[in-house]
């Protein structure tokens, strides 16, 4: 996997991925699951500026036709190391090994460390690309205020192998206005959304589409997918706020 740093970014990543021992070879655990995921987008607060919402995260599934409208995801067992997808758990993290940034088995790229309540990245289900982002939302997003998140992001562009890369995002509570750029080969890919409580949405000029949340204490994190069908590229990003 290809480490891409957006030079407009003063962010310096981690290092990678650490083995701790045996096991963790292979793609991430498979198993049935009678937990459905659930249809549409990140969905609306359940009361209040800092309520939380019914879905703790979406995903996107990319098929030979293309990318598919992002679906909403809720946790199993109010866990974020477990992926549930068309009725089929992925396991996220791997016995014996961890990471900073990401781990990368077999075109799997999970999110490390560098995110306490949030997951995000591209796993293979049945032979398609997931790009997921998934967490512990925010119960006390706040409603005034700015906020810079600096972290990483994990990018698809068409059939290639994710490629991983910076990201940045400057947010304002008070005006719920979010923009941010990721950062990829050739420069960044900007994106901007609205804030509806601790989620967020939102279309770039470009086209590009974005959803995600806020995850933690005081929107301590933020996390997110992103895709454009005219460019064919897809994605998704995970980013702590500044001191």
């Amino acid at each position: 996997m290809q480490k891409l740093n957006l030079a407009a970014l003063a962010l310096v990543t981690a290092s990678g991925l650490a083995a701790c021992g045996g096991g963790g070879g292979g793609s991430p655990s498979v198993s049935s699951s009678n937990t459905p995921s659930t249809g549409g987008s990140t969905g609306g607060t359940t009361g209040g500026n800092t309520g939380s919402t019914s879905a703790a995260g979406n995903y996107i599934k990319i098929t030979a036709a293309g990318a598919e409208a992002p679906k909403s995801l809720t946790l199993k067992n109010n866990s974020r190391d477990t992926l549930v997808v068309d009725g089929k758990e992925i396991a996220l993290t791997y016995p014996g090994i961890s990471a900073g940034t990401f781990t990368n088995l077999n075109g799997n790229v999970i999110s490390g460390s560098h995110l306490s309540y949030a997951r995000y990245g591209v796993v293979k289900v049945d032979g398609n690309p997931i790009v997921f982002a998934q967490g512990n939302l925010s119960t006390d997003t706040p409603t005034t205020g700015k906020a810079t998140y600096k972290g990483l992001s994990v990018h698809v562009a068409g059939s290639a192998a994710p490629i991983d890369g910076d990201s940045r995002f400057d947010v304002d509570f008070g005006a719920k206005k979010l923009i941010g750029v990721v950062g990829v080969a050739g420069g960044g890919i900007q994106l901007s959304a609205d804030i509806t409580g601790n989620t967020f949405q939102g279309t770039y000029a470009t086209g590009t589409q974005t959803q995600g949340a806020f995850y933690g204490p005081q929107a301590a994190e933020l996390s997110g997918t992103y895709s454009n069908k005219a460019a064919n590229y897809n994605g998704a990003f995970g980013a702590v706020k500044q001191p």
